[in-house]
């Protein structure tokens, strides 16, 4: 399905792109620096023209340049307590009203698309947040919240699988925009990093103004590093373009280990770990064993394992980066896995407060804090509502749309496991589409097993990778069927 002639992007990209790093630069340097509303207004102008020409003249572009701008948007002030990731949101949001009015004028999304089961899984979590929404403690909140999930449902995942599904060879040139407009990301933080010899204690603000926290940094950085590895040995042919990209990558995984994120380097390990299971072709039957017996383990040396966590004393943010992965287990003495579990434990009585419906989407934070108890608290607590989420994504699930908002979550990961396996096989004569479906996986677990200990699916800068990587799978997976069904009229 992916042909072998594309070198990398086109040349005749350079022009638009040059402009766009420009426009995009120009106006997140007017928002970070707070410069005057008339020139903020101004560059806003020129920059809703230049949509409008690339909506309806040359709409493909518009994806590559919402993709791009994600990384390098900051977040900017909106009215009385809200905040908007400018440009990429007001790029999201624009093409999302566009979505609207063409859909509600007669024009339908395609059978196949609408009724894969992966379609119908997220837009029947699309509809129980809405439940949840309506029921919610603060209405007002949960709305905006579920707003904002809407239109990264609509752009990032129904716009861009019909992309895909004209094409398939639109899925790499797609996400290798998003791994160019990390260059300016990475290279700041790296600039901010080496002025204090690349310490741990102390780096982990310098991803802001473009990622809020260096958690969500490093989970971006991994999500990417399969796929870049990808782009540039399996798909790039012409040496200068691979050149390149193999110097991306490198700076990639420079970055992504310099983030200093546990999770983000635990996430990478069992991406991995999912390629050898596919590379090896361990059998279903075999995998499913080997975890009943992780399990059975678990419970046997359970308690002996939470004795030794419990005497790990070795703490996060020191000098060395071995005890700073050590200090994973550290579940009594470093603040930052306190603090964690405090989390996790005021989810769950979250959820037993409120177990069907939840607390609404996006309330978590301005719950939570009557939850805790003294015992679990530590100097990261707070009662004020400014630190708010569950550190997990499960759990704030759990305990914001109650335990059916949590199976339906558990059912699209589910699924994506199962159409990525189905495609990854299913193609193996055709290693590219096979090589390409893995990636997009392994980018995919990377975010599912950092959902363990941090949420980041409600901030675009996570959204948009994971909700266009699953549009890419059903892509694969509907052009795969229509292969299928040829050969087999054939």
């Amino acid at each position: 399905m992916l042909g072998r002639t594309h070198t990398g992007l086109k040349g005749n990209d350079l022009g638009a792109g040059i402009l766009v790093v420009l426009l995009v630069l120009v106006l997140n340097f007017c928002l970070v620096f707070n410069y005057s509303e008339l020139i903020i207004f101004l560059t806003g102008l020129v920059f809703l023209f230049f949509l409008t020409y690339l909506l309806l003249k040359r709409r493909e572009q518009l994806y590559y340049l919402l993709v791009f701008t994600v990384p390098l948007s900051v977040t900017f002030p909106v009215g009385e307590g809200n905040t908007l990731n400018g440009p990429s949101e007001l790029i999201c949001a624009f093409l999302s009203l566009y979505f609207l009015i063409v859909y509600l004028n007669g024009r339908t999304i395609s059978k196949e698309l609408i009724k894969h089961p992966l379609s119908i899984l997220l837009l029947l979590d699309l509809l129980w947040m809405l439940i949840t929404a309506l029921g919610s403690q603060m209405p007002e909140v949960s709305i905006k919240r579920w707003i904002i999930r809407a239109v990264y449902l609509c752009v990032y995942y129904f716009m861009f699988s019909e992309l895909f599904l004209k094409d398939i060879k639109r899925i790499p040139k797609l996400l290798i925009y998003y791994c160019l407009g990390l260059i300016v990301p990475m290279a700041y933080y790296l600039y901010q990093h080496q002025q204090i010899g690349f310490a741990i204690q102390g780096s982990t603000a310098f991803s802001r103004p473009f990622y809020n926290d260096h958690t969500v940094y490093g989970a971006v950085l991994v999500f990417f590093l399969p796929f870049l590895y990808y782009f540039t040995f399996r798909y790039v042919q012409n040496f200068t373009y691979r050149l390149f990209y193999i110097l991306l990558a490198v700076f990639i995984l420079a970055a992504s280990f310099f983030s200093y994120s546990r999770a983000a380097w635990l996430s990478l390990l069992c991406a991995f770990a999912v390629y050898l299971v596919f590379k090896w072709k361990i059998k279903t039957r075999t995998i499913v064993l080997g975890l009943f017996a992780l399990a059975i383990a678990g419970l046997v040396i359970g308690g002996s394992l939470m004795e030794s966590f419990s005497r790990n004393k070795v703490k996060s943010h020191g000098g060395d980066v071995g005890q700073h992965f050590k200090s994973m287990t550290n579940i009594s003495t470093d603040a930052s896995n306190v603090e964690r579990i405090n989390r996790w434990k005021c989810a769950w009585r979250m959820f037993e407060d409120k177990p069907l419906m939840g607390f609404g989407p996006g309330t978590y934070q301005f719950y939570y804090g009557q939850f805790q108890v003294s015992s679990d608290l530590n100097y990261h607590s707070t009662y004020a509502g400014d630190k708010g989420h569950a550190h997990s994504e499960y759990l704030n699930y759990l305990s914001e749309t109650g335990l059916p908002g949590l199976l339906i979550f558990l059912a699209i990961l589910v699924m994506v496991g199962k159409t990525a396996s189905l495609n990854i096989r299913r193609n193996y004569a055709d290693k590219r589409t096979s090589n390409l479906t893995m990636v997009l996986y392994m980018g995919l677990i990377t975010f599912y097993i950092h959902s363990f200990f941090n949420g980041f699916i409600e901030s675009d800068k996570m959204a948009m990778p994971v909700f266009t990587s699953i549009a890419a799978l059903v892509a694969i997976d509907i052009e795969s069927k229509r292969a299928e069904a040829k050969m087999a009229l054939n």
